[in-house]
């Protein structure tokens, strides 16, 4: 995906702000296959050092397995959880 729909990016601030209400003190890893730097501007820009970004190519087809080993081997945390931008999380 070279672009973001924008609903997709609505659900995914939305989506973010709700883990950091949850998870007041804790860093939120983003990884994305194949989208725009914007995106990353974006979300530097909104919640600074709260958010590390990673974006990877995989080919055409969609790896949400690969993005979340991609991400576990770049970050180190005692806690992973995996989120989507269409999955909404309730305290």
């Amino acid at each position: 995906m070279n672009s973001m729909s924008n609903f997709r990016k609505r659900n995914l601030f939305y989506v973010i702000e709700n883990y950091i209400k949850i998870f007041t003190d804790a860093n939120i890893c983003i990884v994305e296959q194949t989208t725009t730097e914007l995106l990353q501007t974006e979300l530097l820009n909104k919640y600074g050092n709260r958010i590390t970004y990673f974006s990877c190519d995989f080919g055409e087809k969609f790896h949400k397995t690969k993005l979340l080993n991609y991400a576990i081997n770049k970050i180190d945390s005692d806690v992973y959880i995996m989120g989507d931008a269409d999955a909404y999380v309730d305290s």
